[in-house]
């Protein structure tokens, strides 16, 4: 969660941020949160900021990618479309 009023800090990004970055469910992200698997802090208010470098977003796709519940998103291409 995030809200104005309750700014993350440089290289911070929401759950909501960090999931659609992803193209995952916000919940996904929770769950890492509580299970360890990926940081984050809380702000005033209780919203989440979850720290969202370069390596750490490598860290995240490569456990989506290993993952046999989760799959990064299959691009459609229609007929007749320049791939």
């Amino acid at each position: 969660k995030a809200a104005a009023g309750h700014a993350a800090g440089r290289g911070e990004m929401s759950v909501k941020e960090v999931a659609a970055r992803l193209s995952v469910a916000p919940d996904a992200v929770y769950y890492w949160i509580s299970q360890g698997q990926l940081a984050a802090r809380r702000l005033a208010g209780g919203w989440l900021c979850v720290p969202f470098s370069p390596e750490v977003e490598q860290a995240v796709r490569q456990r989506i990618a290993n993952s046999n519940r989760m799959k990064p998103p299959i691009q459609n291409i229609a007929v007749g479309d320049v791939v």
